[in-house]
């Protein structure tokens, strides 16, 4: 491993080879647009997540403030896996593959 990683770093020192584009690319620097963008998503991301949790607790507090819903326990992430989905043939074969 360590031999094959030398010389590709090898290889991406020269700028005629073509590792060397790959790795620039890979590991180059970044333009302040491409910068913006990154921590855009993830801003973007972090606040869609915290509203999910803001509506989840909501509605899991809503259903059990009702005094019929006092013993409700809601559907955990660990819950999901039970549900069944049906798979065409192709895809079928394809996770039996895997």
């Amino acid at each position: 491993e360590e031999t094959i990683v030398d010389m590709i770093q090898e290889a991406a020192d020269d700028p005629r080879n073509t590792w060397s584009r790959i790795i620039s690319g890979v590991i180059g620097p970044r333009t302040s647009k491409e910068y913006i963008s990154a921590v855009s998503a993830i801003i973007r991301h972090r606040w869609e997540s915290r509203g999910l949790r803001k509506a989840r607790y909501f509605w899991k507090k809503a259903a059990k403030k009702n005094p019929n819903n006092v013993d409700l326990v809601t559907p955990s992430a660990s819950d999901l896996s039970e549900f069944v989905e049906v798979l065409s043939p192709e895809r079928q074969r394809a996770v039996e593959e895997l």
